[in-house]
């Protein structure tokens, strides 16, 4: 017997069974899971209906929370360098209740596409395209996110994102935040800082190895504001910065590392 989508029921049912109650995946992990088994027809939504439909029992709050700690992480060195870096830049933390999520948005399927070979643990979704042009992607909720989201948005769940400052830049961090906000045009390398106060994009100015200084940029999404860009404009200084992060890993951006 097969069910509207086209999959055995029965055995179907089964798998959902050993990955929610054996391996204790989420409902949205097994949905992530299928589309990287190549079931895209599998979302969380229809998943739920199965679950209501064949009677499988649900967790309550308490016994997701339990299971997530029992898996809690320690973020490797590599893996924070990485994550600061797509905050510094395009990423964001949504906090929840219990958990908190990671999210990163471009323009460019592929970059999206590429944070779950780099952040494997993190699980990332499948990109999906919002309402603008860029491509958008996310990670499950994750009780051990909750610290990492608390610092980089200490003053709460509505509050503006800042740059820690015990932050260290190093050169994987620096790549990510490029990848995410920088730009090469007029002879010089800029970054974007616009998330940011001016007393944070100095902070983050006086940790990079080079020289550079600070520029007023239009925002474009609220016309009549104005925040700071950082200019690397010297040339020693942007072949130092682009040895410092290393060759570009995304061909969608390798414009940014000529120059001009």
């Amino acid at each position: 017997m097969h069910d509207r989508c086209g999959y055995n029921k029965p055995d179907f049912i089964a798998r959902l069974k050993y990955l929610y109650n054996i391996e204790k995946l989420s409902i949205s992990e097994i949905a992530n899971k299928l589309i990287n088994d190549h079931h895209a027809t599998f979302n969380t939504n229809s998943l739920h209906g199965y679950f209501i439909d064949n009677n499988i029992k649900r967790r309550s709050v308490s016994e997701a929370i339990h299971i997530q700690n029992q898996n809690n992480m320690i973020f490797t060195a590599s893996e924070l360098e990485i994550i600061y870096g797509i905050l510094l830049g395009d990423g964001s933390m949504i906090r929840y209740e219990w958990s908190a999520s990671l999210e990163y948005k471009c323009k460019h399927f592929s970059v999206c596409q590429s944070l779950n070979s780099v952040l494997p643990r993190l699980g990332f979704y499948h990109p999906h395209q919002n309402k603008s042009i860029n491509w958008y992607t996310h990670t499950s909720r994750f009780t051990h996110l909750l610290p990492l989201r608390d610092i980089w948005y200490p003053g709460g769940k509505r509050c503006p994102k800042i740059v820690p400052r015990n932050f260290i830049m190093t050169p994987e961090t620096g790549y990510w935040w490029y990848l995410g906000d920088g730009s090469s045009a007029r002879s010089q390398l800029r970054i974007a800082t616009c998330n940011f106060t001016i007393e944070d994009v100095e902070y983050l100015q006086s940790l990079l190895p080079v020289y550079s200084r600070l520029a007023k940029s239009k925002d474009k999404r609220r016309p009549g504001r104005i925040y700071p860009v950082i200019v690397i404009g010297r040339n020693e200084d942007k072949r130092k910065w682009l040895d410092y992060i290393g060759p570009c890993r995304h061909p969608e951006y390798a414009y940014r590392w000529i120059l001009k």
